[in-house]
């Protein structure tokens, strides 16, 4: 794998076996989630905000179109959410259905991080590339409770709507585990929180859950973080810049008991949760070992 030009529609991906054997990133959107004005999580291929609107870059589909053909059939292709491809303003005219429809026509797999129901209107062409190659769907979860997750963004489906959505998957035989993100410090990095995530998604058909013990936040995304905990939870501020300050990566201080806590629930429940095992569900004759998380 090759390095491409810039504005490729298809980057490499460094480490395909610490990221769910996926080969290459597609980047077809501009815009971004609104949460990554304030943070990403260290699973996040794509962290960087880019503050113009959600758009499709439906001016990128033929130069995608090419690249699929320059790769050999079952590559497998990242589709993540910096945005949301099935955010309405990321999918108008059926976008993603002419970008699933190229991936299914040459051969290759997809592994799509999804959050919004949306995707269940190309389950069609989501089953046909299963039946060709090797295919996933993410789904991420990090409240069991709606009004944080509201804060950070007023579209975010909640937490009932996420589990329909992974039930619907699951009943349609399509291959489809929770990402535990994001786990803010102070606000949802709690056990009983990680239980409930873990227990109701498997409950509904979730085949694993791989998880995130804190944030990422780059010098700008740090500063518009701090001015929105000062106004949406009062009092945090002081107590982040007395554990953080000016830190870019910031760990849970429960992050010990967390790992422990979400083991133990992983496999009480039998849910997979080491990245070597959920590669195995799209790479399932390459052996890997790694570490859990």
């Amino acid at each position: 794998m090759s390095g491409k030009a810039p504005g490729s529609p298809l980057i490499p991906c460094k480490n395909p076996h610490r990221f769910f054997g996926v080969d290459f990133l597609a980047k077809l959107f501009n815009g971004s989630e609104p949460s990554r004005q304030w943070f990403s999580s260290p699973q996040d291929l794509d962290p960087i905000f880019r503050p113009e609107a959600i758009t499709p870059r439906f001016d990128m589909l033929p130069a995608f179109e090419k690249e699929l053909l320059r790769h050999k059939p079952g590559s497998i292709i990242a589709i993540t959410q910096n945005p949301d491809p099935y955010h309405p303003l990321a999918n108008p005219g059926g976008f993603m259905r002419q970008v699933l429809t190229m991936i299914r026509d040459h051969g290759h797999g997809l592994v799509c991080e999804s959050g919004s129901d949306g995707l269940l209107s190309d389950l069609d062409i989501l089953k046909e590339i299963q039946q060709k190659s090797r295919l996933m769907v993410l789904v991420p979860l990090g409240f069991s409770q709606d009004m944080p997750a509201q804060k950070l963004n007023c579209c975010e489906m909640t937490f009932s709507q996420k589990l329909r959505l992974i039930h619907r998957c699951s009943l349609e035989e399509i291959p489809v585990g929770v990402l535990i993100k994001p786990i803010i410090p102070f606000i949802n990095d709690t056990e009983d929180n990680l239980s409930i995530l873990i227990q109701k998604a498997k409950e509904v058909g979730a085949l694993f859950a791989y998880p995130s013990f804190g944030l990422y936040l780059g010098e700008e995304q740090r500063l518009s973080f701090y001015q929105w905990i000062d106004q949406e939870f009062p009092g945090l501020k002081n107590i982040y810049w007395d554990h953080y300050g000016l830190r870019k990566s910031w760990v849970s201080p429960k992050v010990k008991a967390l790992k422990k806590s979400f083991v133990f629930t992983c496999k009480k429940a039998k849910i997979a949760f080491a990245m070597s095992d959920i590669v195995k569900l799209v790479r399932p004759n390459q052996p890997v070992q790694l570490k859990l998380f």
